[in-house]
């Protein structure tokens, strides 16, 4: 679709397509391969958990590849759930998003898998990298869009490159000695978990749907972008498998997974391999940049857009620079984070800033993948004659395929949070709580700028 406009876009098809293998390829790869042999019966099954996960995650993206090429602005599922269930369901979302979705679940996760990993090479206090890498990328981002897109690509790229390495090592010399030995001792892990493991892994297909606004003839490039970079975070992620089967064996891989602390086979890899331990840690570290620095991007221009949309939010539109970067919205987006990591950090308790905030805002992530998949099915019904640039095939069958897995993960991701019960839940729930009563003072009597 070329722009109305004429207005010149700056991001391309590659650009879309590095955003997406940036964001989804994150840290869940280098620990999630062992424990999923660790639950399953034999290599085959490991590996059709792996396909089915990319299915549903296909699926996800085309999705909202119809979505997004349908409403192309930057504010992403605020636009569709407002269009789908009215302004509260869109405002919500947006609130979510601040609190939550964005911030905690996408930035600051990441950010603490960074400082594990840089601790290695440089040892430093946690809190000091996690911070660090915050506000660094967020200054990158903040000198305008092509800045933040160069340094996606690069950080792409150089990820691919890094995870073709430890593809490598893995084929590079003969089997393990211990790739056939069946060890004994040991529960299996739960298959319900190593699924929601390959899920969270598989996350972030839908990123470009926050970009829109500024990619180029978007009814052709999305879907493009979103099939491309989910088929090649795909082939990656069965190639990474692939070659620690070769080297160490379904057995060899199990008997990490099972392990209470350290579930990471690459070091094994490179050991193997003969390579410097070092070298995984520098990959990692790598990964999680590109993670992090994506979502600070595609997160800041969605709250910018969205503010400008939305009754109660328009702080968030402020300063938008000549080169076109969302000011307001990276500064506020850093300060949430910021403050999520204060409340890890001066707990005292020694916790896993990553585990804790993947398993209480996991069940958040899902109802919003969920309510994106019905509003499509909403939309079809109650926009019919709607110019729609890029359908769904084979509707609604993928539809059904995507909000049947988005409805298993919400029931686990849920279960697991609330077998938690930590101080962290309460924390979470009190904050979605508080946009109750912003939405009364703010926004319910407000009408909408959304066009």
């Amino acid at each position: 679709m070329n722009d109305p406009t004429g207005e010149r876009k700056p991001l391309g098809m590659l650009d879309a397509v590095g955003l997406i293998v940036g964001i989804i390829i994150g840290a869940g790869i280098f620990e999630t391969p062992a424990k999923v042999m660790a639950a399953v019966s034999s290599p085959f099954s490991g590996l059709m958990l792996w396909i089915g996960g990319a299915v549903v995650a296909f699926c996800g993206a085309l999705c909202y590849a119809e979505l997004a090429a349908t409403y192309p602005t930057d504010a992403g599922e605020a636009e569709y759930l407002t269009h789908a269930f009215g302004q509260f369901a869109g405002w919500y979302f947006t609130w979510i998003q601040l609190v939550c979705f964005r911030t905690a679940a996408a930035i600051v996760s990441i950010a603490y898998v960074f400082a594990k990993y840089a601790q290695e090479i440089w040892p430093q206090q946690t809190g000091v990298y996690v911070t660090a890498i915050i506000v660094v990328l967020t200054c990158v981002n903040a000198l305008g869009l092509r800045p933040g897109k160069w340094t996606q690509n690069l950080l792409a790229t150089a990820k691919v490159l890094g995870l073709g390495g430890l593809i490598l090592a893995g084929m590079y010399s003969s089997s393990s000695e211990r790739t056939n030995i069946p060890i004994s001792g040991g529960e299996p892990r739960s298959l319900a978990l190593a699924v929601v493991l390959i899920m969270y892994a598989y996350s972030g297909w839908h990123e470009t749907a926050y970009i829109v606004g500024d990619l180029k003839q978007p009814g052709r490039n999305l879907p493009r972008a979103m099939l491309a970079g989910v088929g090649a975070v795909t082939v990656v992620y069965l190639a990474v498998n692939l070659s620690a089967l070769h080297k160490l064996g379904y057995w060899g891989l199990r008997e990490i997974g099972l392990r209470e602390t350290d579930n990471r086979f690459g070091p094994v890899l490179f050991e193997e391999a003969g390579w410097p331990g070092i070298w995984f840690s520098i990959l990692v570290v790598i990964v999680t940049l590109g993670s992090t620095n994506g979502t600070i991007l595609s997160g800041s221009r969605l709250f910018s857009t969205v503010g400008a949309m939305q009754p109660g939010y328009g702080w968030l539109a402020k300063g938008r620079t000549k080169r076109d970067a969302p000011l307001a919205a990276l500064a506020i987006q850093m300060l949430i984070c910021l403050s999520f990591v204060a409340v890890i950090e001066f707990q005292g308790r020694g916790v896993d800033g990553f585990d804790v905030i993947v398993y209480v805002t996991s069940p958040v992530l899902w109802i919003v993948f969920l309510s994106a998949g019905l509003s499509l099915v909403v939309l079809r019904f109650r926009e019919p004659n709607r110019t729609r640039e890029y359908q769904v095939p084979l509707y609604p069958i993928v539809p059904s395929v995507y909000i049947a897995g988005c409805i298993y993960m919400l029931y686990e991701s849920t279960a697991f949070a609330l077998q938690q019960r930590g101080p962290e839940l309460w924390l979470m729930g009190i904050l979605l709580a508080i946009g109750l009563p912003y939405w009364w003072f703010s926004g319910r009597n407000a009408s909408s700028k959304r066009r």
